[in-house]
């Protein structure tokens, strides 16, 4: 059997290092909340990984924002975990660039734009803290996304 390259492992797999500072009262809380948003997914394993529970209390003790962003859609959590974050990062951006084809509105394209934000902005972080990418990863990864999402609003607008 021969192995994957880990550029090729899923986020979960390439935790290297997690966010300092984390309450592990008020961590567990609101892990126990996402396990229960999960109930009967059985992806949510991942949760118990010893690597994964201290890279997301780091981030419940952290960021407000990305708190936000698992709290309020946990399978989310679980399928950027379970993603190749490179492989899911150029998905995002495909759809991003194509968020205006088949809408008719502009608040349509900007749904679809809020969304796919969202979740980078959810990858990115996730791979960033957990050290899976580097600064240049992680800016160009940002940069990607937006670039298609100006692309997608132009190609909307004209």
């Amino acid at each position: 059997m021969t192995q994957r390259p880990a550029a090729l492992e899923p986020l979960w797999k390439r935790i290297a290092r997690a966010p300092l500072g984390a309450d592990e009262a008020h961590a567990q809380g609101l892990l126990a909340e996402i396990e229960a948003g999960l109930a009967g997914d059985p992806a949510a394993r991942l949760l118990a990984e010893p690597r994964v529970r201290a890279l997301i209390g780091g981030v419940f003790a952290g960021s407000p924002y990305l708190s936000g962003l698992i709290r309020r859609d946990p399978p989310r959590l679980v399928r950027l975990l379970s993603s190749v974050p490179e492989e899911h990062l150029k998905r995002l951006c495909e759809e991003a660039a194509a968020a205006a084809a088949g809408s008719d509105t502009a608040a349509e394209v900007m749904a679809r734009l809020r969304r796919l934000r969202s979740e980078a902005a959810l990858l990115v972080a996730l791979a960033d803290l957990a050290g899976v990418w580097g600064l240049e990863q992680v800016t160009g990864a940002l940069t990607g996304l937006a670039d298609a999402a100006v692309g997608a609003a132009v190609v909307f607008l004209f």
